[in-house]
């Protein structure tokens, strides 16, 4: 069996992830069109954790640039 090579994170974790203490700011982001786009497995809502790290990987350099 092969292994699939993507982790994936359910809005808590990115949540955590950011260090918010609710998911709802996770949300908001979504909303905005600010976080990378989410999939839909079974039903559940996933972000795939290297896009997440990619994006904050981002905020952390514009910070840096400004």
């Amino acid at each position: 069996m092969k292994l699939y090579p993507h982790k994936f994170v359910s809005v808590r974790q990115v949540a955590e992830m950011m260090s918010f203490k609710s998911v709802s700011s996770v949300w908001r982001l979504k909303a905005k069109g600010d976080l990378p786009k989410p999939v839909k497995i079974a039903g559940s809502t996933r972000w795939i954790y290297a896009e997440i790290e990619e994006y904050l990987d981002a905020c952390v350099e514009a910070r840096n640039k400004a």
